[in-house]
């Protein structure tokens, strides 16, 4: 199953079984209405922000919502870490150079500067990243502390 798919599968299970609406989830976890509904209807992918935002509000993994954990169960940080930093500090620890990653993950260099100086990747990019680095995305996300 793709991203999306997941994603809207396991937001609707979750809208359902908690009897709550499109729009009192949005307020909840503080994302647009109208964005959640195109993403919904499939006319969009939401951004990784959103993910986590909606990830927050359900009180699971954001590997959950990306389809790379059977589970919406995780174990939050007890330490708050950035994304850039995570990442990067997992890079030296494995030796594994920015220009190594773009290469083996067909990932263009300014897209990691731009991670660098706080942007986040796509949610598929973040997908990759977590199955090539082989950690969960909450871990690189700084949201558990658990690889």
């Amino acid at each position: 199953m793709d991203f999306l798919s997941n994603f809207v599968d396991c937001l609707n299970d979750y809208l359902a079984t908690n009897e709550i609406s499109a729009s009192a989830f949005c307020k909840t976890a503080g994302i647009s209405v109208s964005g959640l509904l195109a993403v919904l209807a499939g006319k969009t992918e939401p951004s990784l922000a959103t993910v986590i935002k909606c990830a927050d509000a359900m009180h699971c993994s954001a590997d959950y919502l990306l389809g790379l954990a059977d589970s919406p169960e995780y174990t939050p940080t007890s330490a708050a870490a950035s994304f850039p930093e995570r990442l990067f500090a997992l890079l030296r620890t494995r030796g594994i150079t920015q220009y190594r990653l773009a290469a083996d993950c067909g990932l263009e260099q300014s897209a990691i500067s731009k991670w660098k100086r706080g942007k986040l990747p796509k949610p598929e990019t973040l997908i990759l990243l977590s199955e090539y680095l082989r950690c969960s995305a909450d871990w690189l996300l700084g949201r558990s502390d658990l690889t």
